[in-house]
């Protein structure tokens, strides 16, 4: 009897958690879409800011874009074309920097609005699609833009038809910033003659990055690498310094220009004045 009467309460303990669970259905229930901004570029904020920040960096003086995509997330496609207004939105802006400000992290400058502009400020996310893009135009003049100040386009997601704005990708800033003409990949060739050791030759691709409005700056210091930096004057001719061998100077009398014509520079130059390493080297942009 004691048997029958505790299989008994189980059943009717079971009987009304599964009434429960039919009245109010926790489990299972059919999870909301969410709408955000979506990318696959690489975060470069820190884990504790406010918004997450996209690297974009543009030819000054060339007319360029990029596509911002915005997401219907979650598991059902768009059951209906779904509009979506995005904004710029200085508010988020002051908001990131004043949080980073606390953190220690970067904080930015509004990116001029004579810099960039939406065709449009609507998206629309097509019945049975995920996701849809819009454009953002940039032209970065070449004078006047400061290279080493740091620019930001905040966004944000306003409003959409359908769904639910994210909390965390609803807005996002994508810092926007100057590549000058002399950025790119360029084969390095020549020799670096060292007093004692003998003579040792290079010929290699490098990456040299965008440092001021007329400099340059890559793992290029002959064959050992990191760093040397590059600073075209108003003449063709140039100036070079080195944060890894801080006594990099030209060579008296030796030739050290650049050639807009063939985008090559010509490159003679030493280290460690007592006991000189000497370079001679050409970069030509790839």
């Amino acid at each position: 009897m004691k048997t029958f009467l505790k299989i008994a309460s189980v059943l009717a303990l079971v009987t009304g958690l599964s009434s429960c669970l039919k009245d109010q259905p926790i489990i299972g229930a059919k999870p909301q879409n969410i709408v955000e901004f979506y990318t696959t570029d690489t975060y470069q904020s820190s884990v504790s800011a406010l918004y997450p920040v996209y690297g974009k960096s543009f030819v000054t003086g060339q007319a360029s874009s990029f596509d911002i995509t915005v997401s219907y997330s979650g598991t059902e496609t768009a059951p209906e074309d779904i509009t979506v207004d995005v904004e710029v939105d200085p508010t988020a802006l002051t908001k990131y920097n004043t949080k980073a400000a606390v953190d220690g992290d970067s904080q930015y400058e509004p990116l001029a609005s004579s810099i960039y502009s939406l065709p449009t400020n609507k998206v629309i996310i097509k019945k049975g699609e995920r996701r849809a893009k819009l454009t953002v135009n940039v032209n970065i003049p070449v004078t006047g833009f400061d290279f080493d100040a740091l620019y930001a386009l905040p966004l944000t997601i306003k409003s959409t038809s359908k769904g639910t704005i994210s909390g965390n990708f609803g807005s996002v800033l994508y810092a926007i910033g100057g590549k000058n003409q002399y950025e790119g990949v360029y084969r390095s060739k020549g020799a670096r003659v060292h007093p004692t050791a003998g003579t040792f030759t290079f010929d290699t691709d490098v990456t040299m990055n965008t440092a001021g409005s007329n400099g340059i700056v890559g793992d290029a210091l002959a064959d050992l690498g990191p760093n040397l930096k590059i600073v075209v004057n108003a003449d063709n001719s140039v100036s070079l310094s080195s944060t890894t061998q801080t006594s990099v100077a030209l060579t008296p009398g030796g030739v050290n220009k650049y050639d807009p014509a063939t985008k090559t520079f010509t490159l003679t130059y030493f280290y460690n004045t007592g006991a000189p390493r000497k370079i001679t080297q050409t970069l030509v942009k790839k």
